[in-house]
């Protein structure tokens, strides 16, 4: 192979492993952005986070010792959704799928509270009007009720 055919060869593989480096540093920020936003949460609130998941456009985290759910989504339109839930005035959770067999618009995580005459805690995790695919939101909504259901025994 002579000279000129190798820097070819670097030059197209360079291109086409580009956009790909550049999908994944952009997943990478993004990640980062978003842990920021929950850990401005919990110092806002004066909170720990011990266990939290980041994915795609939300984080959720939990002050174990203070008995806190934590909570951020910024969604394509950047509507952005905090919350601070304390847990102890919590009494069950569960998953909310809405949608028909083929197509779920939304999954929303139900917090259901002790006090009478306050409204249930909704958790957005997908939202077809912002999101195109569903990509594991509903294994992240699973895991997290059973968290949350740990943390209520």
């Amino acid at each position: 192979m002579d000279l000129a055919t190798s820097i070819i060869a670097l030059v197209l593989v360079g291109i086409c492993v580009s956009p790909f480096m550049i999908m994944g540093l952009k997943k990478v920020k993004n990640k980062k952005q978003q842990f920021q936003n929950l850990s401005r949460l919990a110092n806002e609130n004066n909170l720990t986070i011990g266990q939290y998941d980041v994915f795609g456009n939300l984080s959720i985290g939990i002050d174990s010792k203070n008995n806190q759910l934590l909570f951020f989504r910024n969604d394509k339109n950047h509507n952005k959704i905090e919350q601070c839930v304390d847990i102890s005035n919590i009494k069950n959770c569960s998953i909310n799928k809405t949608g028909t067999k083929d197509v779920i618009k939304q999954i929303e995580l139900c917090l259901h509270t002790i006090i009478k005459n306050q409204q249930e805690i909704n958790l957005l995790f997908f939202d077809n009007q912002t999101e195109f695919q569903l990509n594991g939101q509903l294994q992240l909504a699973e895991k997290w009720k059973n968290i949350i259901q740990k943390q209520l025994n």
